[in-house]
């Protein structure tokens, strides 16, 4: 599998080979450099994504996980952002996953593993993310983000902005039903229509989402893009990480330390 983008910070063009050797993929650059970047590709297709840590009770908290508050919605997790003017660290998932009256958040469908409670979350006519924040208390890495069983930590190290998020650049995500999955954005800035209202600034990705994977991490490579809210027509709409920052004052961890 071949997929070719952008890397918008670069403005170089990028060839992603999936399953192909570092020897094919150093072959390959030697003929296409300096003008194009060959790299190992996040695969245009979804695997399977299992909720837990294989043979681990549950994974140590990061995004792409099974969150739940246990009586109102089953999400999966997002990055943890850091809160510019107080300079604390919430986790986070979808605005429309959140309730007033089912307060606290764990992970899994137990009550064993208590991440925290609500903190503030935007799903109203108007709104311009579909997003929340949640107390946590996690000594682990503040950066990972669960892929797949073969990849239970991958770290993210930056983040991209709403102008290098244009249709053509490659998007994936991870989500406890629909698993790692990847395509093109194929939409921006747009205005959508939902269940409490208009909801301005979605970006569209060419992938299907399932119940479930509302809240997962969208990102390329080791960069976060945004947070999983709804799916229409194959496709996944996400509050990106621009409009997150704007509605609750915050940046996600890109240090494992944050």
């Amino acid at each position: 599998m071949v997929t070719v983008g952008v890397d918008v910070p670069t403005s170089q063009i990028e060839v992603g080979v999936a399953g192909a050797s570092a020897s094919d993929r150093d072959a390959l650059a030697e003929v296409l450099a300096p003008d194009v970047r060959v790299v190992a590709a996040d695969p245009l297709r979804s695997v399977s994504l299992p909720s837990i840590c294989d043979g681990i009770s549950v994974c140590p908290l990061r995004a792409g996980l099974d969150v739940s508050n246990l009586g109102y919605e089953e999400c999966t997790s997002n990055d943890f952002f850091h809160d510019t003017g107080s300079g604390i660290i919430w986790t986070s998932t979808s605005g429309h996953c959140f309730s007033s009256s089912w307060p606290n958040w764990y992970e899994g469908r137990t009550t064993a593993h208590f991440i925290g409670g609500n903190v503030v979350w935007s799903f109203h006519g108007g709104m311009y993310v579909d997003a929340g924040l949640i107390y946590q208390s996690s000594t682990m890495p503040k950066n990972l983000v669960y892929v797949s069983s073969g990849q239970k930590g991958r770290a993210m190290n930056g983040y991209l902005t709403n102008s290098q998020q244009t249709s053509g650049a490659v998007a994936c995500a991870a989500g406890i039903t629909s698993g790692y999955r990847c395509n093109y954005v194929n939409g921006t800035n747009l205005t959508v229509s939902t269940t409490v209202g208009t909801w301005y600034h979605a970006w569209r990705a060419g992938f299907g989402s399932g119940s479930g994977d509302s809240g997962g991490p969208v990102f390329y490579g080791s960069r976060d893009m945004g947070m999983v809210d709804a799916t229409s027509g194959g496709n996944t709409y996400y509050s990106t990480i621009d409009w997150i920052d704007s509605e609750f004052g915050v940046y996600p961890c890109v240090t494992s330390s944050c």
